[in-house]
């Protein structure tokens, strides 16, 4: 009798152990192992929010394996639940209105990817396949820049063809690139990987971040998703009338408003003097789209 409980347990044992191997085996999305990851260099992302704090210099395309119609040609490896941002920019201090190749992938709660010709704005070109990343599987994204100027976007094992695709009338050159979240998704980057021949490809390049953007990244972490203040009770406004016309062949009535809200977010808050900074002014171009704003409709 004990025998036999003994064997009936062990075939459990068994059991349970080649199921959890099975389920295993299926979730690998892109047949990419944790072990080969081990050959990669890895940059991780914790809860910065949307910032780009660090950058790579691409200085070796020669071992990016580009080819002859090529300019740019990268491969590296992210794990993330969603909001994998990837900016491509031609130096190591890009501003918000600088032209850039910003790749979102998993966007909206890994339902979209797309890519930008600036930071968080003027999108270009978009796919609505969902559900790309994963937290778990390491996803694979090839990006190739060709002469003609345009950027493709690839996902190795998800389809043949680019995941996203812009052709640029005036391409960028570009020599920097780096890596950022949004709100408080965690990623992981590895890239330079020695198994799939794209070693030595960025160069990490440790600078410090002026005094503005960092105080800009410090600020940001604490949004999520442009939620709303937890502590808002009122959104106070004044408005000055500019100009009212009236066009009486076509009844049409055309008034020009200055329209100015005031509220206040804690989480727009800083020590002055842990960051050197009194105060400081931006435009409304200037604001990370994960900041909060008032929605406005207007009527007609």
């Amino acid at each position: 009798m004990h025998l036999y409980r003994l064997c009936n347990n062990f075939s459990v044992a068994i059991c349970t152990i080649t199921l959890l191997f099975l389920q295993l085996s299926a979730a690998n999305k892109y047949n990419v192992s944790l072990a080969q990851m081990d050959t990669c260099k890895e940059f991780r992302i914790a809860n910065t929010g949307y910032a780009y704090t660090q950058f790579f210099h691409l200085h070796k395309l020669t071992n990016n394996k580009v080819n002859a119609n090529e300019r740019l040609h990268l491969k590296f490896y992210v794990l993330a639940p969603m909001d994998a941002h990837i900016l491509l920019s031609t130096n190591d201090r890009p501003l918000s209105r600088d032209r850039v190749y910003e790749v979102v992938i998993g966007a909206g709660q890994n339902s979209f990817s797309s890519i930008r010709s600036r930071m968080a704005s003027m999108r270009v070109s978009t796919s609505t396949m969902a559900n790309i990343l994963t937290m778990y599987d390491p996803t694979p994204i090839e990006i190739i820049q060709t002469k003609d100027g345009t950027l493709s976007v690839y996902i190795p094992g998800l389809k043949q063809e680019p995941l996203l695709n812009y052709t640029d009338p005036a391409p960028l050159e570009i020599n920097y690139l780096s890596f950022s979240s949004f709100g408080s998704t965690p990623a992981k980057w590895y890239y330079d990987c020695q198994f799939d021949g794209f070693a030595e490809e960025m160069e990490e390049e440790a600078h410090e971040t002026d005094l503005f953007h960092s105080l800009l990244a410090n600020l940001t972490k604490n949004f999520a998703n442009e939620s709303v203040p937890m502590d808002l009770q009122s959104v106070n406004f004044a408005f000055q009338l500019k100009s009212v016309v009236y066009n009486h062949e076509k009844s049409i009535l055309h008034t020009r408003l200055h329209l100015s809200l005031y509220w206040q977010d804690p989480r727009l808050a800083w020590d002055a003097d842990a960051f050197g900074i009194a105060g400081v002014s931006f435009g409304y171009k200037e604001v990370p789209k994960i900041l909060w704003l008032p929605d406005l409709i207007v009527l007609k």
